[in-house]
């Protein structure tokens, strides 16, 4: 009897401490000679939901329809060259770069004062770093230094988006985690940093007569992009721990909000001269929602992959004066976009 009751006290205790839940780490690690390979797709499709204009106070008889798809496919390989000492964190990567893609289409129908007009087109992009080799490191002064080792030369505004920075360090807590347990993610532009991975699929080129890459030096840009990020809520959820793989939930909410935007001022020099005297305001508003799912391997410290899939509506209204013409133009638009992200990390196939 002694004996079959100091068999059950094991077993009792485990029983008794298993709903306080054992915490699991959920960090990055990097070591020297690391090689994982990445590979992310997006696919998105909206368009035009609504546009009202007017002119001088009347309503101006113009409707119009748009809608957009287009898919885009990154993939790189990333090697740690070497470590920091204290930090762990890496201070020199070659990145080798393979498929950079973007193919889309867009269709346009528009009504003028009784007139029609209809217009479609396909637009395809490989970005300028593909099958291209790249090393980032830090030098001695602590300064970020990019290196195209093999490929062609490229502008520099592009290779300042290569850094040592981790692309997925932001969506982990920094502490043990229970299941069940929840936490908000501090700095939102994680999110944008995810889908920021697509730009290394558009070639300059195609672009504009003027090749910027897109978002250089665009103070609009900037704007837009900060106050979407700060206004989400991000909230990610250890869901299970099996076969050492963490699951984890990821739920995003968040509006949008730019009032009096003086378009004057952001835009500077791209104004037309033979405009003239002109004044031009602009407010927009919009909503972020997406859900998904992100799988954390324990045994390499890394990303397995991570689904995002989600809906994004902006509305905007724009006032526009025009002083030398005496004519004032109003607008209102509202367009709305789904997206679909997929990321996955691991060993490269060659290996």
């Amino acid at each position: 009897m002694m004996n079959r009751l100091t068999a059950m006290v094991p077993a009792t205790l485990v029983a008794l401490v298993a709903p306080l839940g054992v915490g699991h780490n959920l960090a990055e690690e990097f070591r020297t000679g690391d090689k994982t390979a990445h590979r992310f797709t997006l696919s998105m499709e909206g368009g035009l939901d609504n546009m009202e204009m007017s002119m001088n106070g009347e309503s101006f008889p113009m409707e119009m329809d748009m809608a957009i798809a287009g898919e885009a496919e990154v993939n790189w390989t990333e090697e740690v060259l070497r470590t920091d000492a204290e930090t762990g964190s890496p201070t020199a990567i070659r990145l080798t770069f393979g498929t950079l893609q973007l193919d889309g289409e867009a269709e346009m129908e528009m009504s003028i004062m009784g007139g029609n007009e209809s217009e479609s087109e396909t637009f395809e992009s490989t970005g300028p770093l593909e099958d291209a080799i790249v090393e980032v490191r830090r030098d001695e002064d602590g300064e970020i230094v990019r290196e195209v080792i093999d490929g062609n030369d490229v502008d520099e505004e592009i290779l300042e988006y290569l850094d040592l920075d981790s692309l997925f360090a932001g969506l982990l807590p920094g502490r043990d985690v229970d299941i069940d347990d929840s936490w908000e993610l501090e700095d939102a532009a994680a999110i944008g940093r995810l889908f920021a991975v697509f730009g290394l699929a558009i070639d300059p080129d195609e672009m504009g007569d003027e090749g910027d890459f897109p978002g250089s030096d665009s103070d609009f840009g900037d704007i837009l992009t900060d106050s979407l990020t700060s206004g989400l809520e991000i909230t990610c959820t250890l869901i299970s721990v099996e076969d050492g793989v963490a699951e984890i939930s990821i739920e995003i909410e968040g509006d949008l909000s730019l009032d009096d935007l003086d378009i004057m001022d952001l835009a500077g020099e791209d104004i037309p001269e033979e405009m003239g005297d002109i004044e031009i305001d602009m407010a927009l508003s919009g909503n972020v929602s997406a859900e998904g799912t992100m799988n954390w391997s324990l045994e390499r410290n890394r990303l397995q992959d991570l689904d995002l899939s989600g809906e994004m509506g902006v509305s905007y209204e724009m006032s526009t004066l025009m002083v030398d013409q005496g004519m004032e133009q109003e607008m209102a638009m509202d367009f709305s976009m789904d997206l679909e992200m997929h990321a996955e990390c691991g060993a490269p196939s060659d290996d």
